[in-house]
């Protein structure tokens, strides 16, 4: 489950509080948000297709990731950490997953007047405001080892060549993540 903590941190004598707040910063009386719903799913499809879920019949396993500050790109990171965290409790998966998204821009929207077929910007781990200018967001996920996909999305309309070089990007990007997860995972935590 994928939840948003956007008061974490603010001490509650210094803010003029309107509902009452758990200790973790959510609010007692508003429930999940539709963000956080689709994301919490999103999360699920992408996470269990990397687990022996045949196992685990008799378990349950709750992932909660809370996003304290978001600046863009949460869902990669979102799955980034889940996988990891999975990993590092022992659970039993096929692969980690590595997850990164990648925003289509228009070099018109940043000033620049271009007239060729190459005229957008690629822009790996994007972020609010490179997400709102953007014609297009492209996120990939996947399971670099059994070389699999489990999550891919696009939103927006973009040429065959820009999605197609887009994609590509994605998975660069996921393989290198995942090469940063494995290095976690393997090295002690005080020489990282």
């Amino acid at each position: 489950m994928i939840r948003f903590a956007p008061n974490f941190g603010v001490r509650p004598e210094s803010k003029a509080m309107s509902t009452a707040t758990n200790l973790d910063g959510y609010g007692s009386g508003g429930g999940s948000s539709t963000e956080e719903i689709e994301l919490s799913s999103r999360l699920h499809r992408t996470i269990s297709s990397s687990i022996p879920l045949e196992l685990l019949r008799k378990s349950v396993v709750d992932v909660f990731v809370m996003v304290l500050q978001g600046g863009g790109s949460d869902f990669p990171a979102c799955v980034t950490a889940a996988s990891l965290a999975l990993a590092d409790a022992g659970v039993e998966i096929y692969d980690l997953v590595s997850s990164c998204s990648v925003a289509v821009v228009r070099k018109e929207n940043y000033g620049i007047q271009i007239n060729n077929c190459d005229s957008f910007y690629l822009l790996a781990d994007p972020t609010d405001e490179e997400t709102q200018k953007s014609d297009g967001i492209v996120t990939l996920s996947i399971l670099p080892n059994w070389k699999e996909v489990t999550f891919w999305d696009q939103t927006g309309r973009l040429p065959a060549h820009v999605s197609s070089e887009a994609l590509e990007l994605c998975r660069d990007g996921c393989t290198t993540i995942y090469e940063f997860m494995r290095q976690c995972l393997v090295r002690p935590p005080n020489s990282l």
